[in-house]
């Protein structure tokens, strides 16, 4: 980690793929990535969830329909969630404190 020289980021809701010891050392910084829907497990927990308060089972149902509600029409991926880490890891945010990284594809701006 020294090679972030105090710029860090924490992953809000996805701590849990850093690890704990990682994701506290990073909020330090106070820059945050604040990820949209990703298609992983807790992502996948997130239709889930959207389903049983519809009184629903249908999660393809749910999935097409959160998909369709952002901007670009998919949903992201972990390695969308990477990029913002690295660009908050990197010289080009060497500026940025206490900001927060919203990588939702334009999920809340729309």
């Amino acid at each position: 980690m020294n090679g972030l020289d105090g710029k860090v980021a924490l992953i809000s809701g996805a701590a849990r793929g850093i690890g704990g010891e990682t994701a506290r050392l990073m909020a330090t910084a106070g820059a945050s990535i604040h990820p949209g829907v990703i298609q992983t497990d807790m992502g996948e927990q997130t239709f889930v969830a959207r389903v049983q308060r519809s009184g629903s089972n249908d999660t393809a149902r749910v999935r097409q329909t959160v998909t369709e509600t952002v901007p670009w029409g998919r949903l992201g991926v972990p390695l969308d969630i990477a990029k913002g880490i690295l660009f908050l890891a990197s010289d080009d945010a060497d500026y940025m404190n206490g900001a927060g990284l919203i990588v939702d594809i334009g999920y809340v701006a729309a």
